[in-house]
């Protein structure tokens, strides 16, 4: 599988929004925004105000990552292009593009997630009961400090 990056634009928000959506439908997270209002976030927040990623296979957008100052805010890859060298493609080029550090928030029973991000060096910093995001999932923070 050939992954090609490029930061996303601003007639890539359909397709990151499904991006979105099925990665996290996939995950069995809670859905707590309609699909309307996450492709109005995409196009109105997310692309035009963070340092925004996307994994094209064949022209087709199958991932998303996402850097907000040290927080990697998004990473989502769609569900048959897991285990392809897509996510960790993306957090490659967000980590070059990051100040030496980066954190990230995870649901603790995402355990997948949490080998996926401690294999590429990342170390939980804070574990939370899930008061302080809007699924009400204990989470975890998960931190990577370049050395």
């Amino acid at each position: 599988m050939i992954v090609n990056l490029r930061r996303a634009a601003p007639s890539d928000a359909d397709a990151v929004t499904q991006v979105l959506l099925r990665s996290r439908e996939e995950s069995a997270l809670a859905v707590v925004h309609t699909p309307v209002e996450v492709r109005r976030w995409v196009g109105e927040d997310l692309i035009p105000g963070r340092c925004t990623w996307i994994a094209l296979v064949d022209e087709r957008i199958v991932g998303v990552a996402a850097v907000e100052d040290d927080w990697l805010v998004q990473h989502y890859v769609v569900p048959e292009a897991q285990e392809h060298g897509v996510g960790r493609a993306l957090l490659d080029v967000a980590k070059e593009h990051s100040a030496g550090a980066l954190q990230i928030h995870l649901y603790q029973r995402n355990v997948r997630a949490q080998r996926f991000y401690a294999a590429a060096g990342f170390v939980v910093t804070a574990a939370g009961n899930g008061e302080a995001n809007p699924d009400g999932e204990p989470d975890l923070v998960m931190s990577w400090r370049q050395e």
